[in-house]
């Protein structure tokens, strides 16, 4: 898994976190923290991951995902931009925010 900044400046940050064969459990923590402490972070970000089992379709797992790391970068005002999510068989890659584009919108999502 990894999470990617967005920079209008053409700088690029990325960070890696290390995952299971069958099961990624998002490191919640890490995330936030990279998210308030790294002024990459400021203009939006993108989390990232792969299928290795090469299916290539959101998962409810994807989406529990995607709407709780959506809400809490409201929160933090540090906008989650998109999921992408990739399958390195076929080498290729889906977006959530073009398949599913309110799991992006938690305020929608929460009603706040």
């Amino acid at each position: 898994m990894a999470i990617a900044a967005i920079s209008g400046d053409d700088s690029f940050s990325l960070r890696f976190f290390r995952g299971y064969a069958e099961e990624v459990e998002v490191p919640v923590c890490n995330v936030i923290h990279a998210l308030v402490t790294d002024p990459a972070y400021e203009n939006g970000w993108i989390l990232a991951h792969s299928h290795m089992n090469g299916v290539l379709r959101i998962s409810k797992a994807d989406m529990q995902t995607t709407c709780s790391l959506a809400w809490i970068s409201d929160l933090l005002e540090v906008p989650m931009v998109d999921h992408w999510i990739f399958d390195p068989i076929r080498s290729q890659a889906i977006s959530v925010s073009v398949a599913w584009p309110s799991l992006l919108e938690p305020k929608v999502q929460f009603g706040y």
